[in-house]
């Protein structure tokens, strides 16, 4: 008989504190924590005005997770594309859509642009039936979600480069 290991659920408040105390020390900082460059940057930008119904879903998407500043240090100027291609697939009719975002962001005291990224994803739906176009619809939805969870996480990656901008 194996014996297996008993962790004693006393010591579960101890090795949370010490894992606490050891990201702590080494300067380590949440992502979207109140000092980190992602907060600073978050706290300051703002999109452009959207053009198109996607851009519209968007600019909606990241607003969800980023409120529009204010007082703008930063202006996100963007293009939203989305694209519908067919996909062969054993006589399914199957449509795959792709879609990319591309941005500026540029710092309004300067003028200067900072940034500039593109970000690419796909989905796909059906293309039969009497729900061709609210398929067709979500699919749409679905992209653009990905794309805005995309640039959010695009952004807090390069938060230290912005910030940089700032001082």
């Amino acid at each position: 008989m194996i014996a297996k290991p008993v962790l004693n659920k006393a010591l579960l408040p101890l090795i949370g504190l010490a894992i606490y105390l050891l990201l702590s020390s080494c300067g380590f900082t949440p992502a979207y924590g109140e000092r980190s460059d992602a907060r600073a940057v978050f706290d300051r930008i703002a999109l452009a005005d959207p053009d198109n119904r996607d851009e519209y879903g968007f600019l909606k998407a990241v607003e969800a997770r980023i409120p529009q500043a204010a007082d703008p240090v930063f202006q996100v100027k963007y293009r939203v594309r989305v694209r519908d291609k067919g996909v062969p697939l054993r006589g399914v009719p199957r449509r795959q859509l792709h879609g990319d975002v591309r941005f500026d962001v540029v710092n309004l005291r300067s003028g200067k642009t900072v940034l500039s990224d593109e970000i690419e994803s796909f989905t796909s739906y059906t293309d039969e039936g009497d729900l061709r176009l609210p398929q067709k619809r979500d699919a749409e939805d679905r992209l653009v979600q990905i794309l805005a969870d995309q640039f959010i996480t695009r952004l807090t990656m390069r938060s230290a480069k912005l910030a940089a901008s700032l001082e």
